[in-house]
Formats: structure tokens, sequence, C-alpha cells
């Protein structure tokens, strides 16, 4: 008994279905129960900045001219270690399961090859990206 998705027999996606469910902490905790909206949070991120400021002054006839300089580095911990500071995201809804048959006697497919990297994914994108990055500043303050 094959199925159109990912040619696995009912018997092989049940195997992968209860793995997964098997694998996941909250989802196991839950199994026979209706799993509650939101109820499995994504791991906490651990992101710490880093700032450095030097002001330095030049005089030039009798006029004091203050120059501030910055180094900023946003997700320090990266820069450290580039497994810490990555921040994880649920994309979107996730459904484990599809209808093929709805009424009084459904029936449903699983396609594993959906999860195979995860239900989480490491946001990489943007100024609150899991990598870190850097960024040098001059002001010239007056007085």
């Amino acid at each position: 008994d094959q199925s159109a998705d990912g040619g696995l027999s009912s018997a092989e996606q049940w195997a992968a279905l209860d793995a997964f469910i098997e694998g996941d902490d909250y989802l196991r905790s839950r199994r026979g129960q209706y799993v509650e909206r939101n109820g499995d949070r994504g791991p906490w991120s651990h992101v710490i900045d880093f700032k450095l400021l030097q002001d330095f002054s030049l005089k030039i006839g009798n006029t004091k001219h203050t120059f501030q300089a910055s180094l900023d580095i946003f997700n320090f911990t990266n820069l450290l270690n580039k497994d810490w500071g990555q921040r994880n995201f649920v994309p979107g809804n996730v459904g484990l399961l599809t209808t093929v048959t709805a009424g009084p006697d459904p029936s449903f497919t699983f396609d594993p090859s959906q999860f195979e990297e995860g239900v989480r994914v490491i946001d990489d994108f943007g100024l609150q990206s899991s990598r870190w990055q850097m960024q040098v500043g001059l002001r010239y303050l007056f007085n």
C-alpha cells in the first residue's frame, strides 16, 4: 500500500511520524491529545552586543574639536563561537499530516522529507541575523 507522497507505504509513514513525535519532548508529552496553539516554543536566543567608544580631541588654534570613534559588534557571542547567538524560528504554520480523505473515517499522509532539516530554521538574514556583524563609526561633537 504505497502513498503518492514520497512513495512510502502506510507502515513506513507511521514509523517516520512515530519517530518524529518521539524525538520532540513537547509532542511526546501530548501523545494522544491535541497539541496546544504555540505550545512548543523555540529555544531561547542568547545574543550579546558589544560597543566600544573612544573620544579624542584636537585643538586647532583656539578651537577644540572633539571626535568620537565607535566600534559595534552585533551578536558578539556568534563572533566567539559559530554555534552561539543563533536565532531560531518556525516559518509559518507547521502541519505534520496532510488530509487525504475527510469525513467520519479520515485518512492522512505524513511526508518525513519536509522535516529533514527540522521544524526550526536559523534566521540568517538582515540586521537581526544569527551571524555577527560589525559597524565602525566616527562622530564629530560640537562644543
